[in-house]
């Protein structure tokens, strides 16, 4: 969930404010990566406050030393209940099933089919969804990898309980077609790419 300082109360005034500080914790941290995707696709003018603890990244914008961070469902409710915070929408695709009144980033803002691929690739990267191999592993291990994981999937009781944990249906997408996108960002997306690069 992205969570901003009451003041701004929709995405139309965060897209409208200039040099937007947003938290995170480390330069690579996968909320620092999100943050970036969000930046690119809205087009903000932004910059990130990185070295901060978690619990500090949500005390900045409290404080109002900072406009803007990603965090959890639980760790935004308390500051919404209480007024300390506006709950913009979920950042990845799919409104989050921890608050399904916060609308998601696809209903808020009018964001290409190429731009959500970066939000799509991003937030499955971050939530740990990819599973990746070295480079050049064998191609009778990488089919043993798929079959055992498209068996596993290919359950019931799996598919209905991540589809519980998650909120909505899983899908299996072989690594070919993620790799398709990630080769269109960094073809495509060059802002995105030097977002990322400043942060190193």
């Amino acid at each position: 969930i992205l969570i901003a300082k009451p003041a701004i109360k929709n995405v139309a005034d965060l897209m409208s404010k200039k040099g937007i500080k947003f938290t995170s914790t480390g330069p690579t941290a996968g909320r620092t990566i999100q943050i970036l995707a969000v930046v690119s696709g809205l087009n903000l003018d932004a910059k990130i406050i990185t070295g901060l603890s978690s619990g500090d990244t949500i005390l900045a914008v409290m404080r109002g030393d900072a406009d803007a961070t990603i965090v959890t469902v639980g760790s935004a409710e308390k500051m919404v209940r209480e007024g300390q915070a506006t709950a913009l929408f979920s950042s990845d695709k799919w409104r989050s099933k921890g608050k399904p009144d916060v609308p998601a980033l696809t209903e808020v803002a009018k964001i290409p089919k190429e731009r959500m691929e970066i939000v799509d690739l991003v937030s499955n990267v971050r939530a740990g969804h990819l599973i990746f191999g070295p480079p050049g592993m064998p191609a009778d291990r990488i089919a043993f990898l798929r079959k055992t994981v498209t068996t596993i999937l290919g359950q019931n009781d799996a598919i209905r309980d991540l589809t519980k944990a998650l909120g909505y249906a899983p899908d299996l997408v072989p690594g070919e077609e993620y790799a398709k996108r990630a080769i269109y960002i960094k073809n495509n997306e060059t802002r995105l790419i030097e977002l990322i690069q400043s942060q190193l």
